[in-house]
């Protein structure tokens, strides 16, 4: 197998599993890199000590390395040019190598980049904690039996439904569909409410 096709499974294969994380629900691993010294200075200033600003130029320097994806996007991008140049133009594999990494960098810096920016916007975006629901107004979408139903709340911009719970005080009481009610507690470990009338 060509060197240049393995760099391009190479490639690819890092980028579907950058991917993975970043469409399926993990928003953060791609988006919010946090750089090296900023994470550095700020371990250094919670232990009491003062961040080190006389190596200055060290950020300066890792801020030159490419990001992960950078990487193995120009990987992919080599392989394939490289693979072009000795397969369908017949150079030798030296030359190949040569002529490669230019068109690659292009590709990947006018072509690649916007594009994966383009698509993040529409990756998933982390719900918020479920404590933001506190106090909050939700409305019933089932009758409570035995003060128990489900309701209905906006979340992060979106309507979701959480099952509920009626508060001590009030159980009993009937809560027909299209109740408005007012979040009292939030179960974050079983994803429940407790609720009350307004």
């Amino acid at each position: 197998m060509s060197v240049f096709i393995i760099l391009l499974v190479i490639g690819l294969t890092g980028l579907v599993f950058m991917a993975i994380p970043a469409f399926g629900g993990h928003h953060g691993a791609i988006g919010h890199h946090v750089p090296f010294t900023g994470h550095a200075h700020a371990a250094h200033a919670v232990h009491g000590h003062p961040p080190h600003t006389s190596n200055s130029n060290s950020g300066t320097y890792l801020g030159l390395i490419p990001s992960p994806r950078t990487l193995f996007s120009l990987l992919t991008f080599y392989g394939a040019f490289g693979n072009l140049f000795q397969q369908q133009f017949h150079l030798t594999v030296g030359l190949s190598a040569l002529l490669a990494p230019l068109p690659a960098y292009l590709i990947e810096r006018f072509v690649a980049t916007p594009l994966w920016n383009f698509l993040l916007k529409f990756a998933a975006v982390p719900d918020s904690e479920l404590q933001t629901l506190l106090l909050k107004e939700a409305e019933s979408v089932t009758a409570f039996v035995n003060d128990k139903g489900m309701v209905k709340v906006v979340r992060d911009g979106r309507e979701v439904q959480f099952l509920a719970h009626l508060a001590t005080d009030q159980k009993g009481i009937a809560i027909p569909m299209g109740t408005k009610l007012r979040i009292e507690e939030v179960d974050a470990e079983k994803e429940r409410l407790i609720v009350r009338l307004i």
